[in-house]
């Protein structure tokens, strides 16, 4: 497609050429194929010029310029490598290596150092100047990172980042000259600051002084670079479905980074949690390996998948015989892809009648199509991107940030830039050091707290609602005196003026927005959840989507219930279960109302890639291994349900592991009701049409 940006005429190493006007010297180079060292500056954030590794020649000035900060201009003649430019790098490249201890054959970082690349590109075999060994301090209090001050270079990027990307300003320069150090908030360590642990600093850290604590063996010193492989992929375990970039060797995850950073068309600007970069390193239990059958003293032994899936179809079918389908209960995660989900449900209906189908998050569910109906709305949400948009921002509950981490960074940014203004309802600690308000009223007390409000709000703006409109809305709040509410939760005379600011805010604000979450466990819904449904309603824009976003449980909630996964029903306190089916996605455990109803179970088999824990530990008899979620293909639904992305597996299963859906294909065959679909192309397209066109 033909621009319209103006060109202008530069030589590059004798050679002319036509770039962009307001590109630098050091992007004009590069898209022109002139590869010039650098250490400071990193693409996704700002230009800073501080290292001088990118120094060039321009005109035949005696003064090298730094590339990166230097704009083109037309008839420019740039030099990029001459003997004098090469000699000043490696003087600026000596001084560097001297002024620390970078010991290259210690740090666990060797072989994948910029710093160490850049000695070599320059042959920089030897130190002509003073080494300073002093020896400075290393914070390892946060069980993801850790900051070696040794390895440092001072290059600024972290800062950087840190302000521009996550908009959490943790990290500065502290101290002067040789003494200078990187610092955590007013000099405290990483674990006691403000710091989002999202490692954004360690992914644009160009050495070894910002590492990974998770980081494997494989990825260390003595393994050969040449095997490392890149995929692309996005992360689901929270429904932001965040595109991601894995190195993996010998089958083995090393580290997982964005592949958006510093794109700033995205609210996140394209930074990592640190659920995505590093939790996923982690295990949650006890992986399972081969399919494995408890005898009746209680010993597990290992069988193979004849065996387990004939034994397990085997007892499902005699008990749908003798005693009903309603005997027989299906729970499935909605960490899980959709294919698995749908075909799990249709396993549990088409093979068993089962009684009961639903997920470990189905209360969340139950709760919003409690709200939905009470309100008689219809909710439709709309993305965490729109939060970029928005500009009062009403945060409701204290349970969304600890599965969405993401989010108070692209909250806290907005704050910083005078963007929006942010108030919070809750006494949790949100991680978010720039709140405009805040009202610590107790779990118990937020939706008494929240009906205040919403009839505060409906109070100032009463003329821009319809009669019927506002009718619907006052039978939430009639009889209910907002004054006498607040001081009865105890709030002091400043927090009940900001009550009013926060409700005259929200009123007036051109572009509102209420955020809420669920229970990360599944058992409770969200307090208050009908009055923001209202809340939301009442500064509708007419866009078709409310200006709300609940925080799902987990990370394919929303395909999960689209998809009709959940219950809308919760179990019965004494359900009668007999046997039931199980599929876990990561270690989850389900809630106590599902769990109740184990004691009477004379039967429960588990599809699991951990041995699981809790309840379903205890009363398991047969365990199936799955693959984990970055081990098979599969599409995943965004939190607000419009869009549905194909998430590409970065790791081979185990030999023994069997692909999930092919277990459940194999089970229903050996139910006697084959299920219709195999292909997972066709899965996927039946599964996008019934939640995208829902």
């Amino acid at each position: 497609m033909e621009t319209n940006t103006e060109k202008v005429k530069i030589v590059l190493d004798g050679r002319e050429c036509r770039v962009d006007k307001g590109l630098t010297v050091l992007e004009a180079t590069r898209q022109n194929g002139i590869h010039i060292p650098t250490l400071c500056h990193h693409p996704a954030v700002s230009a800073w010029g501080g290292c001088r590794m990118c120094v060039v020649e321009i005109d035949g000035s005696p003064r090298l310029a730094a590339s990166c900060v230097t704009p083109v201009r037309d008839g420019m003649e740039v030099v990029t490598s001459n003997e004098r430019i090469t000699e000043s790098r490696r003087l600026i490249l000596e001084f560097l290596f001297s002024e620390r201890n970078h010991n290259c054959m210690f740090c666990s970082q060797s072989g994948e150092c910029e710093l160490q690349d850049m000695a070599y590109d320059l042959q920089m075999d030897h130190l002509s100047v003073f080494s300073s060994f002093d020896e400075f301090p290393v914070d390892i209090t946060n069980e993801y990172m850790g900051l070696d001050h040794n390895r440092c270079i001072l290059c600024g990027r972290c800062v950087r980042a840190c302000a521009e990307i996550t908009g959490a300003h943790v990290l500065d320069f502290t101290s002067r000259g040789p003494n200078t150090l990187i610092g955590f908030d007013l000099n405290e360590t990483r674990e006691n600051s403000t710091c989002f642990k999202c490692g954004v600093c360690m992914e644009v850290c160009p050495t070894g002084a910002i590492y990974n604590r998770l980081r494997t063996h494989s990825a260390v010193t003595g393994h050969s670079k040449e095997a490392w492989e890149s995929i692309d992929s996005v992360c689901p375990l929270c429904g932001l479905l965040c595109p991601t970039t894995s190195t993996v060797c010998d089958n083995t995850l090393l580290t997982v980074e964005s592949s958006a950073l510093g794109d700033v068309s995205r609210a996140d600007r394209g930074q990592l949690c640190r659920r995505g970069r590093f939790e996923v390193l982690e295990s949650p239990g006890e992986r399972v390996f081969d399919p494995m059958i408890k005898d009746d003293a209680g010993r597990w032994a290992k069988t193979d998948w004849e065996n387990a899936l004939g034994h397990v179809a085997e007892i499902l079918n005699h008990m749908r015989d003798t005693h009903g389908g309603g005997s027989i209960f299906g729970l499935v995660s909605s960490m899980c892809a959709n294919e698995n989900l749908m075909l799990f449900r249709d396993l549990m209906t088409r093979a068993w009648s089962a009684g009961y189908v639903d997920t470990f998050d189905g209360n969340c569910w139950r709760n919003i199509l409690n709200a939905r109906d009470k309100t008689a709305l219809q909710i439709r949400e709309m993305s965490v991107d729109s939060i970029s948009e928005a500009d009062f921002i009403l945060v409701i509950g204290e349970h969304a940030f600890e599965s969405h981490p993401v989010v108070p960074a692209i909250i806290n940014k907005k704050v910083l830039d005078k963007e929006a203004e942010v108030a919070v309802v809750g006494s949790g600690d949100f991680h978010m050091p720039q709140i405009n308000y805040r009202l610590p009223v107790g779990e118990e007390d937020i939706e008494a707290t929240v009906r205040a409000m919403l009839k505060k709000v409906l109070t100032l703006i009463r003329p821009a609602v319809s009669s019927l409109e506002l009718k619907k809305f006052q039978a939430a709040g009639r009889q209910i005196d907002s004054a006498e509410i607040l001081e009865e939760q105890g709030l002091d005379q400043k927090e009940l003026g900001d009550f009013d600011e926060i409700a005259r805010n929200f009123a007036k604000a051109a572009s509102p927005l209420v955020l809420i979450g669920a229970r990360s466990n599944g058992i409770q819904g969200a307090p208050g959840l009908k009055d923001a449904i209202r809340l939301a309603f009442a500064r509708n824009t007419g866009s078709g989507r409310l200006p709300l976003i609940i925080f799902k449980p987990f990370g394919n909630s929303a395909g999960a219930w689209k998809l009709g996964a959940a219950s809308p029903v919760p179990p019965p306190a004494h359900a009668g279960w007999k046997a039931g089916l199980v599929m876990a996605a990561n270690g989850e455990t389900p809630g106590r109302m599902v769990a109740d109803n184990f004691d009477m179970l004379e039967f429960l088999a588990v599809f699991s890639p951990f041995f699981p824990k809790g309840a379903l530990g205890k009363k398991a008899n047969v365990i199936l291994p799955v693959p984990l979620w970055m081990e098979e293909d599969g599409s995943y639904t965004s939190m607000d349900g419009r869009e549905v992305i194909f998430k590409k597996r970065v790791l081979d299963a185990p030999a023994n592991v069997k692909d999930s859906r092919k277990a459940m294909i194999a089970l229903a065959e050996k139910a006697g009701v084959p299920l219709e679909h195999h292909d997972l192309n066709e899965l996927q397209e039946k599964t996008r049409v019934l939640i995208i066109e829902e």
